[in-house]
């Protein structure tokens, strides 16, 4: 491995994402490889693929869509974990840490060890994460079309970096910055997520981590595809119609939609001649304008930059103008009705659970007082036996 890339034996390896760079594929290859990483002295924090909670309780003080208050405390419970982990080197990684600003970063930072905290931004061109992005968005129950999405996003002046959501997380030049006035250029890395390099940024974590070429296997179950025009036009019609119900909660979508319809539709095989979400010409020029004034900042930073800068302008794989379908496969329609059953199951599954857990935590609290009454009502000697016999145990 590359000695210039290997952080040094103490530090916390930081990454920030954003989103749609890859980041799916680097969290399941340390997740589901923990074992393997201890065994080469790296610990990946967080109890799951990323520490969702915690980075967003920290970058922007919200919660995990879905759960309750107890995603609050999660930062300080990582930190804690960071801190007491005896590996040599840590890992850390989350998307959702682009979207802090400053006041965020210096949070991050400060729970971190600034002194001790190598951070990585894995980028891909902005004209290439459009059509990913608002294929998210339709997941997170977003009905608008896409058309009118990228109008929204798009029209007007060049966004500078200053406005929540996508250009928080997408005006890179503005979120390399941002990282590298807080940690110090010769402390961030830049890897550029390149169609005719797929493996780089698994294989620079790798070498960063001190971790054997081919350890961070992501698991299949972790797919994280594109959908195409079909699929994305079906996740937008059951947004909708999300939203138009009143009666499921935030919880039950979740469950049935995000982590059921959605996670079983992208295990599907897709067939070659379905059509991508395909992405107006007007539209990728923009980006590409976004992408072209990004890489030429970014080069200035005096960053570490690992591929292309000019693959920042690369075009989506789909180009022009295509109406959204309004016929579906028949199998895509099967794997969403599997798919909302078996995001049933888990929702039932868990809030057994949660009932279990409450109904043992009410029995231990009537176990402990009735305790304390046949404490209260028991005669001195008789407490002065039982002390006796516990003793002599």
């Amino acid at each position: 491995m590359p000695d210039d890339l290997l952080i040094p034996a103490g530090h916390r390896l930081l990454h920030i994402g954003p989103p749609k760079t890859a980041t799916t594929a680097v969290q399941s290859g340390f997740h589901h490889n923990r074992e393997s990483l201890a065994e080469q002295g790296v610990h990946y924090a967080g109890p799951g693929r990323q520490p969702m909670a915690a980075a967003l309780a920290v970058a922007t003080g919200r919660r995990v869509p879905g759960f309750g208050r107890d995603s609050e405390g999660r930062w300080d419970e990582l930190v804690e974990e960071v801190r007491a982990a005896r590996a040599p080197r840590v890992v850390v990684s989350s998307e959702f840490f682009a979207d802090g600003d400053d006041d965020a970063v210096a949070r991050v930072l400060d729970g971190l060890g600034a002194g001790r905290t190598r951070v990585v931004v894995t980028l891909r061109s902005v004209a290439q994460i459009l059509p990913s992005q608002w294929q998210q968005l339709t997941q997170d129950r977003w009905p608008t079309p896409y058309d009118e999405w990228l109008h929204r996003e798009l029209d007007g002046t060049l966004p500078d970096g200053t406005a929540p959501g996508f250009w928080r997380r997408h005006r890179h030049d503005v979120l390399v910055r941002r990282w590298a006035e807080a940690v110090g250029p010769e402390n961030l890395t830049v890897v550029l997520a390149e169609r005719s390099e797929p493996d780089r940024v698994v294989h620079v974590f790798e070498d960063m981590a001190g971790l054997r070429r081919g350890t961070l296997q992501p698991s299949p179950e972790d797919a994280n595809r594109s959908l195409t025009a079909a699929e994305a036009a079906l996740t937008r019609a059951i947004s909708a119609e999300f939203r138009r119900r009143d009666d499921l909660d935030e919880r039950a979508y979740h469950y049935l939609y995000r982590y059921g319809l959605a996670s079983y539709l992208k295990q599907r095989e897709t067939e070659p001649d379905e059509e991508p979400v395909t992405t107006p010409t007007w539209a990728v020029e923009r980006a590409q304008q976004v992408g072209a004034d990004a890489a030429e900042v970014i080069a200035g930073l005096g960053v570490r930059v690992i591929g292309d800068l000019g693959s920042l302008t690369e075009p989506p794989r789909a180009v022009g103008d295509a109406a959204e379908p309004d016929v579906l496969p028949v199998d895509l329609a099967a794997r969403a009705a599997i798919g909302v059953g078996l995001g049933a199951l888990r929702l039932v599954d868990r809030r057994e659970r949660v009932t279990a857990r409450k109904v043992a935590r009410e029995t231990r609290r009537q176990d402990r007082a009735e305790k304390g009454v046949r404490l209260r009502e028991a005669s001195v000697r008789e407490i002065v036996g039982e002390l006796r016999r516990r003793a002599r145990r």
